[in-house]
């Protein structure tokens, strides 16, 4: 069986079952000192219109998940049951995303997510 550990992807071992992982989702969340400004989120490779479900604008593929995220910052992470099934005993194995919150200024900071 899989788990996480600290958001790594790590092969337990187990019983060669089909494994499978729900989704996770969430929102992004950043804070703008300036007042009255709006936040807005990108991530680095992203493609337009893809999504599932209709809120989920964006996407971005990852070896062992797939991104699906609005410039709202709500975001749903599909991971990939057949790439993380063949992952070896032990081996641990991330996706990173970079993730931008932008405020419409030509200020903006990135941060990276790891799943």
């Amino acid at each position: 069986f899989k788990t996480f550990s600290n958001q790594y992807l790590v092969e337990q071992g187990g019983s060669g079952a089909d494994d499978s992982f729900a989704p996770v989702t969430g929102t992004f969340a950043a804070t703008d000192p300036d007042t009255g400004g709006s936040i807005t989120y990108s991530v680095v490779g992203q493609l337009a219109g893809f999504g599932p479900g209709a809120i989920y604008t964006h996407k971005v593929e990852g070896a062992y998940s797939t991104l699906h995220f609005n410039a709202a910052g709500q975001y749903v992470i599909v991971y990939k049951d057949d790439a993380i099934i063949a992952l070896e005993y032990g081996q641990n194995r991330a996706d990173t995303y970079s993730v931008t919150a932008n405020d419409g200024t030509q200020n903006s900071s990135t941060q990276t997510l790891a799943v």
